[in-house]
């Protein structure tokens, strides 16, 4: 189902929109080594082994293998979950929302078992901790899993002193 241009996804359902989704966890091209841009090592760990391509094009091929792929199918469920939540969830739209935390927390164990580690970049540019209740996925546009604030962005101003 896509609401706002936000593909949406029941529990555990993986299919090809959602694994469309890992194009974007796809490191930049420019830091992957050239086997990794043409699909012959793993995008994440280099790994050599049975590979799944993810998509690409012009000759940009980059693949996942069998333990990082099934890491990052889950961060991308788990997020598509959380951003089910927040768009159907009137709470959601300007504050911290309780029942939210259950997607919250299955998002931020799904997130840390690929290896990464906080804070998140907002799409206003600041870091923001997973645990925090001021973050929420984006749910402006198309979904490309980013993160933003539930209302608005408590940094300071940029460009003032």
């Amino acid at each position: 189902m896509i609401v706002d241009g936000l593909l949406l996804t029941a529990a555990g359902e993986v299919d090809s929109q959602v694994a469309r989704l890992l194009i974007y966890e796809v490191p930049p091209s420019q830091v992957l080594t050239r086997l990794q841009n043409h699909g012959q090592a793993c995008v994440w760990c280099g790994e050599r082994g049975r590979l799944e391509p993810l998509g690409g094009t012009l000759g940009w091929e980059p693949a996942g293998c069998s333990r990082c792929g099934p890491l990052r199918l889950r961060y991308v469920r788990a997020y598509l979950m959380w951003a089910r939540h927040a768009v159907q969830c009137t709470a959601c739209v300007g504050a911290h929302c309780t029942a939210g935390e259950p997607f919250a927390f299955q998002h931020r164990v799904a997130y840390e078992g690929t290896g990464r580690r906080r804070p998140v970049i907002c799409a206003c540019g600041c870091a923001v901790g997973l645990e925090s209740p001021l973050l929420r996925p984006c749910t402006a546009g198309i979904v490309t899993l980013r993160y933003s604030h539930a209302g608005a962005c408590r940094a300071p101003e940029r460009g003032r002193a």
